[in-house]
């Protein structure tokens, strides 16, 4: 007969700890350094109170975001966009044509925007990062990045460089510019409910990343709150490792201090 081995329990400072590093596979590491502990170790749960940061979630998804809130979707986006860079080849737009969906109405573009994506992971694989903006008039239009597996045909403008927007072949001719030269902008077909535009994406993480967070505002919490939506086969879980820090001493890119949780927090990313 075997002996049954106890599991013996281990105090909250043993499996608490205030630092926490990411590690990429691109070799960049994202450094958490908080002045309390608050990070955990996977497989163990706490049986007596601690002192673990708990920071409320809004009442109501309308309401305003807080700025932590905005920071910790952007590290979320970072985290998806960092493991499966490789696997996002397009920077996509999504206008809503108003005869057709009440662009103005964040239930009417909701209910098709997750219509379309449901639709587009099941038939075709599809692997994607939207953010939802207004519009100066008003309007939703979503930007976000995917994989390679829509369909494509040839818009008949390019993004040149030196101009904002994409300029037409005969524009280009007349302007002296190659269109070889030039980035080709893409439609997409099975986009039935407005305009739409694909442009191939290239660069490191950092790049990308900047590329699609710069559409997140405050006002992004307004629409369906959330900063993001994001689908299909991705990778979203990044090796970590727990440690312990001396806080203060600790050299930093940048500070903050979270409110809700009365804890500060000190950042650092590095290239290994």
């Amino acid at each position: 007969m075997v002996a049954s081995t106890a599991i013996m329990p281990k105090s909250a400072h043993d499996i608490m700890h205030n630092t926490k590093v990411k590690n990429y596979p691109d070799g960049i590491s994202k450094i958490t350094v908080a002045s309390r502990k608050v990070f955990r170790e996977s497989g163990w749960e706490l049986i007596t109170p601690f002192s673990a940061v708990k920071i409320p979630k809004p009442q109501s998804k309308d309401s305003e975001t807080r700025s932590d809130s905005q920071k910790r979707s952007k590290d979320k986006i970072y985290d998806i966009i960092a493991m499966n860079r490789d696997s996002f080849k397009y920077f996509v737009t999504l206008t809503f044509d108003p005869k057709k969906i009440d662009s103005r109405s964040p239930k009417e573009v909701i209910k098709v925007m997750r219509s379309f994506l449901k639709n587009m992971v099941s038939r075709k694989g599809l692997s994607y990062i939207f953010i939802p903006e207004y519009h100066k008039d008003g309007k939703i239009h979503l930007h976000g990045i995917v994989n390679d597996c829509m369909e494509l045909t040839d818009s008949g403008t390019r993004i040149a460089e030196g101009y904002d927007k994409p300029l037409k072949l005969e524009t280009l001719k007349r302007k002296g510019i190659r269109p070889e030269d030039c980035k080709t902008v893409y439609n997409l077909p099975q986009w039935k409910y407005g305009h739409s535009t694909a442009e191939e994406i290239s660069g490191n993480t950092d790049m990308i990343f900047g590329y699609i967070t710069k559409y997140i505002t405050k006002d992004l919490s307004k629409i369906f709150g959330n900063f993001y939506y994001a689908g299909g086969n991705l990778i979203r879980n990044v090796p970590f490792e727990l440690g312990d820090t001396d806080y203060n001493s600790f050299e930093c890119d940048f500070e903050t201090y979270c409110e809700p949780a009365k804890t500060g927090f000190k950042y650092l990313k590095i290239q290994n």
